[in-house]
């Protein structure tokens, strides 16, 4: 696609939110929130209307510096058909979101918090003994989450992770 990448303003694929660059760790990444009211969508119509738009002035128009060949498919949905990063959007993305939104102090009053759990969670974590196929061991989520790569919040989402019964 002739668009930003995961981490440039407008580089999601579904929405036209800008997102905004915060400190993390060592560096920086691009974060998009959730808003209310959300950014709009986009749609195969305003992905090639952008796009063309951005080839006529010379930069980039909500993300977009071309028009991809893929545009002239009439079948294809320009939207849909893009597959989202699972590493960013999903790993880097939504799993760490969620992480923060449970156990972050800033959410004690809202009814999904469960930071008061962290103590017992890392516990558990510690008693673990995953299996060969899992590379690396789990590790606290009260002192290293903010650190997670990409594997461990994966072992996370798919191993780890407390859900309800």
């Amino acid at each position: 696609m002739y668009m930003s990448h995961h981490n440039g303003v407008n580089g999601c694929i579904t929405c036209e939110e800008e997102g905004f660059v915060t400190k993390q760790g060592k560096g920086h990444v691009r974060s998009y929130p959730l808003k209310d009211p959300p950014a709009p969508l986009r749609t195969s119509e305003s992905i090639v209307e952008d796009a063309s738009s951005a080839v006529e002035c010379g930069h980039k128009v909500k993300g977009f510096h071309d028009v991809t060949p893929l545009a002239k498919l009439p079948w294809f949905d320009l939207v849909l058909g893009i597959v989202p990063g699972y590493m960013h959007g999903v790993l880097l993305g939504v799993t760490k979101q969620l992480l923060n939104l449970w156990l972050s102090s800033t959410k004690h009053k809202i009814p999904w918090f469960i930071g008061h759990k962290t103590k017992a969670i890392d516990k558990r974590l510690k008693e673990m003994r995953p299996p060969d196929f899992i590379q690396r061991l789990p590790r606290q989520l009260e002192t290293s989450r903010a650190y997670f790569e990409a594997s461990e919040l994966q072992a996370w989402l798919l191993y780890y992770c407390p859900m309800p019964h």
